[in-house]
């Protein structure tokens, strides 16, 4: 419950009016949805003028359209101007939660006014002079026709490949390229590289394992539509597990863009996940002495390992 204090004099009569339209139609097979949106309000100090003698305050209400919690300019749909009366009592204002029923099918606020002649600081039940309902908005109609279907989203891709001794990594190792597959043909092709990241043996070689983890990652600022963030380093402790102390490198892989909306209509299709499987490659042709593969996922469709990491790099 929220007060606001202005001084008034003895007599007070605050208004609100808020005009609501909507539009339907009397019958349809298509379903509808209600989505509730809360009436919000703010105000601000007036200061003295021709209007107000001695200043008050300018109250704007309407109903938070887009959900933010916030009165945006484009929302107000009415302002009440309060002016302050000669020194006397004061006014007050407070906000009560309406509950969904009859008065207001899907809930809202009412706004309580009067003057606090006891002077506590209190608008009691007593002296409540002004009462008004403001009922939240429900936007409900027929869907709108479908839309041409967006464009569709991009593949994200990963390739892992032999790095040899040279400036990037002086004992050699592994370089992951990643990068959106532009000319779909669900091959990383050069000029769709982005990103270059290197899993770099140790000086040692022969005694550590190089190990490479990973885990799908939700939508967020750095990845929109979600993606997998994939640790990489050396097993120094032999325990055949990447602990985080021996994390050397991360790399996110971001899925591409979701397809546009169409006109009108419904969402493009989102673009396809991809997904990176690393199992253990026992000793054989692709190993000599066993090592990891790694197998990169569209969907439902499985592309056949590229790379094989060997257990003793």
């Amino acid at each position: 419950m929220i007060y606001h204090f202005i001084k008034q004099p003895i007599l007070l009569a605050v208004s609100f009016s808020i005009l609501l339209t909507a539009c339907g139609a009397e019958e349809s097979e298509t379903d509808t949805t209600d989505n509730p949106s809360s009436v919000v309000f703010q105000q601000r100090s007036l200061a003295i003028t021709s209007t107000c003698s001695f200043g008050g305050v300018e109250l704007d209400t309407g109903i938070d359209v887009n959900l933010n919690g916030v009165l945006d300019a484009s929302e107000i749909s009415n302002t009440e101007l309060i002016c302050n009366g000669e020194p006397g009592l004061s006014a007050l204002i407070q906000t009560v939660s309406l509950p969904a029923g009859d008065s207001c099918v899907h809930g809202g606020v009412t706004v309580q006014s009067g003057q606090d002649l006891n002077g506590n600081l209190m608008l009691d039940d007593i002296e409540v002079k002004d009462s008004t309902a403001i009922c939240n908005l429900v936007v409900s109609g027929l869907d709108g026709e479908n839309g041409v279907d967006g464009t569709d989203g991009l593949l994200s891709l990963v390739d892992i490949i032999t790095e040899a001794p040279g400036d990037s990594c002086i004992s050699g190792g592994q370089a992951i390229k990643s990068g959106l597959d532009i000319n779909t043909d669900n091959l990383l092709n050069e000029g769709e590289v982005s990103k270059v990241s290197y899993i770099c043996n140790g000086v040692n070689a022969q005694i550590f394992t190089a190990l490479v983890s990973h885990e799908v990652t939700d939508m967020n600022e750095t990845c929109p539509n979600g993606g997998v963030i994939i640790t990489s380093g050396l097993d120094e402790n032999s325990n055949s597990i990447l602990d985080p102390s021996e994390i050397a490198n991360t790399n996110t892989v971001c899925h591409g863009s979701r397809g546009s909306n169409g006109t009108d209509g419904a969402d493009g299709t989102n673009g396809t996940d991809a997904l990176v499987s690393i199992t253990v490659e026992e000793i054989g042709n692709n190993c000599g002495n066993g090592g990891y593969a790694v197998m990169v996922t569209m969907e439902l469709m499985v592309l056949r390992p590229k790379h094989w990491f060997d257990r003793n790099l």
